[in-house]
């Protein structure tokens, strides 16, 4: 049919100084009533000209819940083939929580949820494509911040203070798991700020997991 293809352009030169160029195309369309779709990156052939292989495609439900369980309307969703893509598609939450994107072929998707009062979320997800839309459940983690002050010797307030978190090196090891994983997909548990002119400080976005004692 007529449905635009989505797409983003690279030029880079090899060690010989010749051009190497790609790209990375979504593309869409129906055959004999079944959706079809294309996300990947091709190379261009002799003639100059870029062939898809178009595969069979179904519609993505993410539903995104809050850490009650509740619907998290609002919600915004990327959707891309990899951690960083250079093409991807954005979808917000409804009432029901649920972001509702077009077919998308077979093959590993990134998920970045993210709304205000949660942290984000980026979750690796496996697409089949079915009869019926498949829906991928998504639970968002509460924002959670550690505030204080920094004084000295005589009770002063100190200003511009570097104050430090990290995760405790002696973790369980479901607790390690998942602070390894947050890092590599989310944001990382170790955070650090500076105190403002009174001596207060606040750490915002830590997770939950084990954490050493501040540092100043």
């Amino acid at each position: 049919d007529d449905s635009p293809a989505k797409l983003a352009h690279a030029s880079v030169e090899d060690m010989k100084g010749e051009a190497v160029e790609w790209l990375e195309v979504i593309a869409r369309g129906r055959y004999d009533g079944e959706d079809l779709a294309f996300w990947g990156e091709v190379e261009p052939t002799e003639e100059g000209r870029y062939a898809l292989q178009m595969e069979a495609a179904s519609p993505l439900r993410v539903e995104v819940l809050t850490p009650d369980g509740e619907p998290a309307f609002g919600a915004r969703v990327r959707v891309s083939r990899d951690v960083v893509g250079l093409v991807s598609e954005s979808g917000e939450a409804g009432p029901e929580g649920v972001a509702a994107f077009e077919p998308l072929p077979h093959g590993e998707y990134t998920l970045v949820v993210e709304r205000r009062g949660a942290l984000r979320q980026t979750v690796r997800v496996e697409h089949e494509v079915t009869e019926e839309p498949v829906t991928q459940v998504v639970v968002l983690e509460r924002d959670r911040a550690v505030f204080g002050s920094v004084r000295d010797g005589r009770g002063r307030p100190v200003v511009g203070a570097l104050v430090e978190v990290h995760v405790d090196p002696v973790l369980r090891e479901d607790e390690l798991l998942t602070s390894l994983v947050s890092q590599v997909y989310s944001a990382p548990p170790s955070r650090a700020t500076f105190t403002d002119t009174e001596g207060l400080y606040v750490l915002e976005g830590l997770k939950t997991v084990s954490y050493t004692h501040l540092r100043a």
